[in-house]
């Protein structure tokens, strides 16, 4: 998509590496920043944010965000740390769960900085966060909503068209129509896309024809595994009950942690699981979940009673800072594991939640623990990806 009256592709982001989804549409009269991620893993990756930008910030005139995951919308802060001012088209569902992701992203990123001082490893004094909560709170001050469906002119000749792409709350597809000559050409980003069957989000829609389909492919070489997983769930949480274990259950706090909050509900509901206390030790899902469940919610009510009612089990009880998720371990009937790192306190008879970061090979999460293997305890039950 490239020529003297043709608008051009550059890839600033996403190649060679799953994470940094950043992709330049520039039509000669105008440029379009489709995604505007974080590289996130490897330290050789994560160098590349604090890199030198490709191309001048202030002459992208908009920012198109097709879903709030890091590696999609998380260097957002760092185009408003350096005065770029201009709007960010989201869904409605995005603009919500992004500002908790990106506040969450900078308190991660200024405790990052502290942890430098504190072992003396930065090459600042003091150390420097990529940015900080100021920096994400501009951010989400550019968001301009767009519905689904809706077209939308961004800039003088590109024309914006979400669809639901049913990854994570919010989550889209784009299409952008440009004015060129001959005629009018289209490109349609897919962003991260789910599947029919997701058990909280609407099913995908059809994306229209284009010129240019541009398409994540993560697990492009991968064959879904047609096993029962609620099943595989439902028969490892009752074989360790069983003999008086807990389990550890990674998740990841977007989406990931509320399908399965809401698949543990449906099977405790159905009686394929025993009744067991459910401890959540990520900091952050709880709002995260509750703008999940307030997709299909009468408006007015408060979104704790609404995520309880949608995603929540019976017994869940949130543990949302390091000191009381250790204070688990002291409830009366719990016995606290032997593992040293708060925030992940398996317990007898007890199901734990655990979100964490997005790990990339080598990289183990910050919430990485080594778990005892001692009789009556289990690790992370063995299902099947989703």
């Amino acid at each position: 998509m490239s020529g003297a009256d043709r608008p051009a592709l550059t890839f600033l982001g996403g190649v060679g590496t799953v994470t940094g989804s950043k992709h330049l549409l520039d039509t000669g009269r105008s440029r379009v920043l489709l995604d505007c991620g974080l590289f996130q893993g490897l330290s050789s990756l994560r160098r590349r944010n604090w890199a030198a930008p490709p191309v001048d910030w202030h002459t992208v005139d908009a920012v198109v965000i097709t879903h709030a995951h890091l590696d999609h919308c998380g260097y957002l802060p760092v185009l408003a740390k350096h005065g770029w001012s201009g709007p960010v088209f989201v869904t409605d569902g995005t603009a919500r769960l992004a500002e908790i992701v990106l506040a969450d992203s900078a308190h991660l990123q200024e405790e990052d900085a502290r942890f430098a001082d504190a072992g003396g490893w930065s090459k600042h004094r003091p150390a420097l966060p990529l940015y900080d909560a100021r920096d994400a709170s501009r951010a989400c001050d550019l968001f301009t909503p767009v519905r689904h469906g809706d077209a939308v002119p961004i800039t003088d000749d590109v024309t914006l068209t979400f669809g639901r792409a049913g990854h994570i709350l919010g989550s889209s597809w784009a299409q952008l129509t440009v004015s060129a000559r001959p005629g009018p050409r289209s490109v349609v980003i897919s962003g991260d896309l789910g599947r029919d069957g997701h058990p909280l989000l609407s099913a995908p829609q059809q994306r229209p024809d284009s010129d240019v389909l541009l398409i994540e492919s993560t697990y492009g070489d991968r064959l879904r595994s047609d096993v029962d997983t609620l099943q595989a769930l439902a028969d490892c949480i009752t074989r360790t009950a069983e003999r008086g274990g807990s389990i550890l259950v990674p998740a990841f706090a977007v989406d990931r942690t509320e399908v399965l909050l809401a698949a543990l509900k449906s099977l405790r509901e159905s009686g394929g699981i025993p009744d067991l206390p459910w401890w959540s030790t990520a900091r952050w899902p709880w709002p995260a979940c509750g703008s999940t469940a307030r997709r299909s919610a009468p408006v007015g009510r408060r979104s704790g009673r609404i995520c309880r009612s949608t995603c929540c089990p019976p017994n869940t009880c949130w543990r949302r800072t390091p000191r009381r998720s250790r204070c688990a371990g002291t409830i009366r009937g719990c016995r606290r594991s032997s593992s040293r790192r708060p925030g992940w306190p398996p317990v007898d008879g007890c199901c734990t939640i655990s979100s964490t970061c997005c790990p990339t090979a080598g990289t183990p999460s910050r919430s990485s623990a080594s778990l005892p293997q001692a009789r009556g305890h289990a690790s992370s039950p063995t299902v099947p990806r989703t």
